[in-house]
């Protein structure tokens, strides 16, 4: 599928690429990974702010091609969204789409399911997702950087 066809199915919405929205975006994904380093957090809130990290990362390269994810699925289409903006192998989508249901279950059903090496492995690969989106930001969309 291709971002055009997500606009079709209304999983998109369009909007102008804005280099204010997509350096907010960024910004937001910075703070983000520098709170996932804060000594003394949980290994869920660790988590939590990485895994915060790379969705902000993503919603960025959507952004810079003129789109924004619809609410109903947000995460679930901003992650999977990487492969059609960025291209990053699929691989990387999966783990975060599996981080993404970990953050669920831990916010949403039970504490305690997120182990400090999770939390380490999540701030990683945020850490590889945004210089990802930054690398493709330069190569293709300099003007919004």
């Amino acid at each position: 599928m291709s971002l055009s066809e997500w606009l079709a199915n209304r999983w998109l919405i369009e909007q102008p690429a804005d280099q204010k929205e997509v350096l907010f975006l960024l910004a937001i994904a910075d703070r983000e990974l520098a709170d996932s380093r804060v000594e003394g957090l949980s290994a869920e809130a660790r988590f939590n702010h990485a895994y915060s990290a790379a969705l902000q990362s993503a919603a960025a390269a959507l952004a810079a091609c003129g789109y924004r994810a619809e609410r109903t699925g947000y995460h679930y289409r901003v992650v999977d969204s990487l492969r059609l903006t960025v291209g990053v192998d699929v691989r990387i989508v999966e783990r975060l789409d599996r981080a993404r249901r970990k953050r669920n279950l831990s916010d949403y059903e039970r504490p305690d399911v997120v182990s400090r090496h999770e939390a380490d492995e999540m701030q990683n690969l945020a850490q590889d997702v945004r210089r990802l989106v930054d690398e493709w930001l330069t190569a293709n969309h300099p003007e919004l950087l």
